[in-house]
């Protein structure tokens, strides 16, 4: 209990300079299945102002994969579904995106996720 509360995560290598790259094109929402830390957890982290909207599902009630997060995230970003790219590590957390008409891929690194992105014309 002691670690996962003292913990905020880390983060991976070449993550942050693609948020920046996705930022000169599109609105970015960072969205995380996450407790009532998360928040608390990216500022200490000195990344909270580098997204344009943070969905903290422990606040919003809804989690991944229920569809209505998804649709919440939309919202935030004020684009239709078929504009949205849906990046997650999690297969399962991909397929409802997808579903929904989202571009998205099963992230497994910066290159590839790099790829995907300019292949659906966000990059």
């Amino acid at each position: 209990m002691q670690y996962w509360s003292t913990r905020n995560g880390e983060l991976i290598p070449g993550v942050l300079e693609l948020v920046q790259d996705c930022k000169r094109n599109a609105s970015v929402v960072l969205f995380s299945n996450a407790t009532s830390r998360f928040n608390q957890e990216v500022k200490s982290l000195g990344i909270d102002g580098l997204f344009d909207h943070i969905v903290n599902t422990s606040e919003v009630g809804s989690i991944k994969p229920e569809p209505e997060i998804y649709s919440y995230a939309l919202e935030l970003g004020g684009i239709e579904a078929e504009e949205a790219f849906f990046t997650d590590d999690r297969p399962e957390f991909i397929e409802p995106a997808v579903n929904l008409g989202w571009s998205a891929h099963v992230f497994d690194g910066v290159p590839d996720l790099r790829a995907s992105l300019i292949d659906a014309g966000v990059l």
